[in-house]
């Protein structure tokens, strides 16, 4: 379920990222699908109360209104804050690149309070202020009323936004890469590429099917499916000069193969937090004490590890390690090899845990 609700939460990107396109706009966008977001926390509060624990709504409130909120936020909230800087303005790049290292910061600080206190709040309450039964309950609703007061923030900073931050599209920018993939259809790879972007919504759907129905039939067939979408966007994609005069569409669809090989190899390692993690704290003994009544730590609470991590090492890698590399080598830490260190870095993590495991 922990996997399903994050597949539904990056679908939900799709829209949020094609409605800040179209004329709705990107703040527009934020502002609604946040409030959805706001509202679903609090509808999760409310099925999980000790005199409720309704499962339709605790599902309507996560999996249908907090998912959708995402959309919201993961495309277009550190974009909008992004537009914020003056692109005439002096030493641009270095501004971007320090908000948005901030944004992720405060991101992982959030985290640090999810993970470390929300968490395990959940599982064991805060005796004697919270009762275990009420756990889940009080969590919800300050994760709601948290999410309450950033949008009361958002708009209250409404009047200081740059007026281009309140730019729309008269038309949706999907349309001429889809547009240009249906006229395109008669050549070999418009056949090949149509088939691999319309295996993406049959993926979500039988994901979704194998959460609540397990299957190793569903399994291999999601298995399957993913193997013959990704090969059929990368093999359609890694030229589009079948597609005719290179041009914006062209060089969008250029990134695909790219993204799509990099994502999956980036999120098999990244996931393994909501997952394997997940699955090892089921085997141990959390409690902290040997008491009946001792606290439990809650299996998201190891996740703490990686806020952590980013809270202290991005600041040192961006100020210190990367000018000290450059110094040395003489060459430019750029975000290819931001990139490699970090993937690196994880594979070196997986491969230790491996070998603790063996």
């Amino acid at each position: 379920l922990s996997s399903i609700f994050g597949l539904l939460s990056y679908v939900s990107c799709f829209l949020g990222g094609w409605l800040a396109e179209t004329p709705v706009g990107r703040y527009r966008t934020i502002l609604a699908l946040v409030s959805c977001y706001v509202v679903g926390c609090f509808v999760a509060a409310v099925s999980t109360h000790a005199g409720i624990e309704s499962v339709p709504l605790y599902f309507l409130g996560t999996f249908v209104l907090v998912t959708l909120g995402s959309g919201g936020i993961k495309p277009n909230v550190s974009t909008f804050g992004a537009d914020q800087l003056d692109p005439c303005g002096p030493n641009l790049e270095q501004k971007k690149e320090t908000f948005f290292m901030y944004f992720y910061l405060m991101v992982n600080v959030g985290c640090v309070i999810a993970f470390g206190l929300l968490a395990n709040i959940c599982t064991s309450g805060l005796p004697p202020l919270i009762p275990k039964e009420d756990g889940f309950f009080f969590a919800y609703m300050i994760a709601g009323a948290l999410m309450a007061i950033a949008l009361a923030m958002f708009l209250g900073g409404t009047p200081f936004y740059r007026k281009e931050s309140f730019q729309t599209n008269s038309t949706s920018v999907l349309k001429p890469c889809v547009e240009r993939l249906w006229g395109c259809r008669s050549h070999l790879l418009g056949k090949v590429a149509i088939i691999g972007w319309a295996l993406m919504p049959v993926l979500i759907v039988v994901s979704v099917v194998q959460a609540f129905i397990p299957s190793d039939a569903l399994t291999m067939v999601s298995l399957l499916l993913d193997l013959i979408c990704i090969g059929c966007l990368c093999a359609a994609h890694r030229s589009n000069a079948w597609m005719g005069k290179a041009d914006a569409v062209t060089r969008c669809l250029d990134v695909v193969p790219v993204l799509l090989i990099g994502n999956v190899a980036f999120n098999v390692l990244y996931n393994a937090m909501s997952t394997t993690f997940y699955s090892q704290s089921c085997q141990m003994d959390t409690r902290l004490g040997s008491g009946a009544d001792a606290m439990q730590l809650n299996g998201a609470f190891f996740n703490l590890a990686d806020a952590i991590a980013i809270i202290v090492f991005t600041p040192l890698i961006t100020r210190l390690f990367c000018p000290a590399f450059e110094r040395i080598t003489g060459r430019t830490f750029d975000y290819n090899l931001k990139i490699y260190a970090g993937v690196g870095a994880a594979m070196a993590a997986h491969l230790v845990a491996a070998l603790l495991e063996f």
